[in-house]
């Protein structure tokens, strides 16, 4: 059984944010921002998988998820 990593509101604010800068690298084409942003991210929500980049979908899916989790507090 997988083990739950407790996310903090701080964090959930900070990764938030990453991904608002994520979407801002990926309209000015700054692909080596985007990969550095998306360490970021990954190292605020830990993730189980191999840490994929982002497409415009999931990055609109994740802050949708992540705000939507911040209110429930």
């Amino acid at each position: 059984m997988e083990q739950l990593t407790i996310i903090s509101i701080p964090m959930k604010a900070k990764a938030h944010n990453i991904l608002i800068d994520i979407e801002l690298a990926r309209m000015h084409g700054n692909t080596e921002l985007i990969e550095r942003l998306h360490k970021k991210f990954y190292a605020v929500i830990p993730h189980n998988n191999n840490n994929p980049i982002l497409t415009e979908n999931q990055i609109y899916v994740k802050k949708a998820l992540l705000m939507a989790s911040i209110k429930q507090y």
